[in-house]
């Protein structure tokens, strides 16, 4: 893909351009990673920006992170744990 990619002026970052699938892999690498662990939304957007840029790549992670099936197995709940069992109080009036 020679052509496909530049240096951002002023600064290291590499300009992708809009090819979906370099995107989707650029996001991947740093999500996936076994080095990285799948990092949430902002880390990976935060390891991204340090190296690469286009318009509104937190928009691209949050889409790729929010659909990575090891992470809604693996993130936590927000709910309260349901609390201990109690016992119920017999009804006053039995029915016989």
């Amino acid at each position: 893909m020679q052509g496909a990619y530049h240096l951002k002026s002023g600064t290291n970052q590499i300009w992708v351009p809009a090819y979906h699938t370099l995107r989707e892999l650029l996001i991947q690498e740093a999500h996936d990673s076994n080095f990285l662990s799948h990092y949430g939304i902002d880390k990976t957007a935060n390891l991204l920006g340090h190296h690469y840029n286009w318009p509104d790549p937190s928009t691209d992670v949050q889409r790729y992170v929010t659909s990575c099936a090891m992470c809604q197995r693996m993130k936590s709940s927000l709910l309260r744990p349901p609390g201990l069992l109690q016992p119920l109080e017999p009804p006053c009036n039995y029915l016989v």
